[in-house]
């Protein structure tokens, strides 16, 4: 018999870690969610994005290569378009699309965040920020807004069931207990009409009456109660008192 000396072919080596690798990505994620912002880097930032989207491979040189293409500057990576982001090896559409929900993140909160700071001080301007939110309904719906002590808008949303009568109180005392809950200390009301008129009902009036005396006896301010439609706002709390 002859022997088959032929070699068997080596199966190629099975890639070594480097020391300390295992864990490497939940050690990255567990730095991020518990370190302060001004430690962290852009780019280990960018590697932790990139761990949702790329299961396996390891995301760091991905990452230093991305800040070097855009100068290190985050935010002109989250809002690079989908072809300039897959120039660089590693990163896909779905990457590029991972940035991108980020990006329109930051750009959301940060324009929440201007709207939040406008300190509201007189009539005229709470006025038109309900007429802003009007949205040309054909029925009335009724709205509150709720204020810091520096009158920056904490919150404005349209009561649940569209209306709000004197004989209601679950509203009063709700919109009571949602100035307690957010730690504000003056409102506004307004009823935003359907047909597109700002003048005054005696339902209006009635309204504003037990508004007020519920303010005086909470300590929260009234700053006026409105009726608005996208064109113009009353306040008619003067001309109650």
């Amino acid at each position: 018999m002859k022997s088959d000396n032929k070699e068997k072919p080596q199966k190629p080596p099975k890639k070594v870690k480097p020391p300390g690798a295992d864990g490497h990505r939940k050690r990255m994620i567990k730095r991020v969610l518990y370190s302060p912002a001004n430690v962290l880097t852009a780019r280990e930032l960018v590697e932790v994005m990139l761990f949702y989207t790329i299961r396996v491979r390891d995301t760091r040189d991905t990452a230093v290569y991305l800040m070097e293409k855009f100068d290190n500057d985050i935010r002109r990576l989250l809002n690079a378009s989908t072809y300039e982001l897959t120039q660089v090896s590693g990163v896909g559409p779905a990457s590029a699309e991972f940035f991108h929900v980020i990006g329109k993140t930051l750009d959301f909160l940060e324009s929440e965040s201007k709207v939040q700071k406008k300190s509201y001080t007189n009539a005229d301007d709470i006025g038109t920020l309900f007429s802003e939110h009007h949205n040309g309904a054909r029925h009335d719906t009724f709205w509150v807004a709720l204020f810091d002590n520096s009158m920056h808008l904490v919150k404005i949303e349209k009561l649940k069931d569209d209306t709000m009568t004197v004989d209601d109180d679950n509203i009063i005392f709700s919109i009571v207990a949602d100035v307690s809950k957010h730690h504000c200390s003056s409102l506004a009301v307004a009823r935003l009409s359907g047909d597109r008129s700002c003048y005054p009902t005696s339902n209006d009036f009635e309204m504003l009456k037990k508004i007020l005396d519920i303010s005086q006896i909470t300590n929260i301010v009234l700053r006026d109660y409105f009726i608005a439609s996208p064109d113009e706002s009353i306040g008619i709390k003067d001309m109650y008192i």
